[in-house]
């Protein structure tokens, strides 16, 4: 992933978060600049997904990231936040389902945490509007597990041959995991 400069860095992350997300859809993040060394890929709009059922899901995802200079003259793409959103509505007016969130330099929550909501026919509104507010602790997420927790849970159908898909998201964890400057677990 690293790059002569800084901003073939950033392009050569932006390329393996679009081929880890070609398993979910052919749309492919928008890049812009957003500072000196900073960095926003983004889908501009929710994203529709497939599923095996038919249920309308959507997924938003966010990466800011920065290129950080090596010691050989080279840089690396480096996350400073994300956001992964998985909703059963294209509007962003809420966590969605099942969102990973990290900002740890714009917010009161600075730890990387889950927001999970359950719908209303549970029939226990305390504990649902408990849920929906509660920001769960968690280790940062990389995308390759995203996808694959929706992949494996949400019935959601990949524009890829399973082998295909597979092997994306194993090569690519593989390869954030060997730059990551943070522990990343091995797919299942």
């Amino acid at each position: 992933m690293p790059g002569r400069t800084a901003k073939e860095a950033v392009e050569n992350f932006a390329g393996f978060m679009n081929e880890t997300l070609s398993c979910l859809t052919n749309r492919r993040l928008s890049a812009y600049q957003k500072a000196d060394n900073t960095y926003v890929l983004l889908y501009k709009e929710a994203v529709p997904l497939r599923t095996d059922t038919g249920a309308p899901f959507y997924i938003q995802v966010t990466q800011v990231c920065n290129a950080v200079p090596l010691e050989d003259g080279t840089f690396k793409a480096r996350t400073r936040e994300y956001s992964y959103v998985f909703s059963e509505s294209p509007g962003l007016d809420h966590h969605g389902l099942v969102s990973y969130h990290w900002h740890p330099n714009d917010f009161n929550l600075r730890d990387p945490h889950l927001h999970l909501r359950i719908t209303p026919q549970v029939g226990c509104p305390e504990i649902e509007h408990k849920l929906s507010k509660a920001h769960f602790p968690t280790s940062r997420v990389c995308l390759e597990d995203f996808v694959s927790l929706l992949l494996k849970y949400y019935d959601i159908k990949s524009p890829l041959h399973h082998s295909t898909h597979r092997s994306i998201l194993k090569k690519n964890k593989e390869a954030f995991s060997k730059n990551a400057t943070w522990t990343v677990n091995p797919l299942p």
